[in-house]
């Protein structure tokens, strides 16, 4: 079986579990706002992803694109980024950051070669 038919097998799965609780089951306020995500990585793909399902690409502040097709009451967005190595080590770093300020520890530059000490 291919990924994507597991994939597919996956949603058909859910959706009958979805019938099977019926009305006392996860009341579908519950699911409102809910969305699959296609990520994408790069702003090119997006918008040939776009091109390709008639949608309109959106452009965040930092640049970066998504665009979103509906499936009755469910949306499927795509999205990329306009650097996605950059948006990587954002992350990386935002991520380090939290932890090092949740640990009570600080995060200072590296010392240069010529500034390390010779033991």
């Amino acid at each position: 079986m291919s990924a994507r038919d597991d994939y597919v097998a996956s949603l058909r799965a859910f959706a009958d579990w979805l019938e099977l609780q019926g009305p006392e089951g996860v009341e579908v306020t519950q699911l409102q706002g809910q969305r699959f995500l296609i990520a994408l990585s790069a702003n090119p793909p997006v918008e040939e992803f776009a091109r390709k399902h008639k949608a309109d690409v959106q452009y965040d502040d930092e640049g970066n694109a998504s665009c979103s097709i509906t499936f009755g009451s469910i949306t499927c967005q795509a999205y990329g980024y306009a650097d996605f190595a950059q948006h990587i080590r954002q992350s990386e770093e935002k991520y380090a950051r939290r932890w090092a300020d949740e640990n009570d520890m600080a995060i200072v530059p590296a010392a240069l070669p010529h500034q390390r000490s010779k033991a």
